[in-house]
């Protein structure tokens, strides 16, 4: 699985979006993914594809979903992830007071 540290970086590395799916027609150079100029693919139905329009445009709408919640997605797992080592944190302090108690009881007979 990717760490937090290589998706923030992809994050910086990709072009910025917003991104969106071309509706200008059905042209190549028309109708593209565009992150701000930048083409990642194509999906067009006067093209023949092999897995079908419906397949490439539901990829394209994933990609660009994804790009576009990915500062989103970071910041969530991070809120996770600081949320997990708390908890870890308050679990290890109960297992030592309990320790500590357990000790005393167990010192004092």
């Amino acid at each position: 699985m990717i760490s937090i540290k290589e998706l923030k970086e992809l994050d910086e590395q990709a072009t910025p979006g917003p991104w969106k799916l071309g509706d200008k027609g059905y042209d190549f150079e028309e109708n593209i993914i565009e992150g701000r100029l930048h083409a990642l693919g194509e999906c067009s139905p006067k093209r023949d594809y092999s897995y079908g329009m419906g397949t490439c445009c539901a990829n394209a709408y994933t990609v660009i979903t994804l790009r576009n919640s990915l500062p989103q997605i970071i910041e969530r797992l991070e809120d996770a992830e600081e949320l997990r080592e708390s908890v870890l944190k308050n679990e290890y302090i109960h297992q030592h007071k309990l320790a500590v108690k357990q000790e005393k009881k167990w010192g004092d007979k």
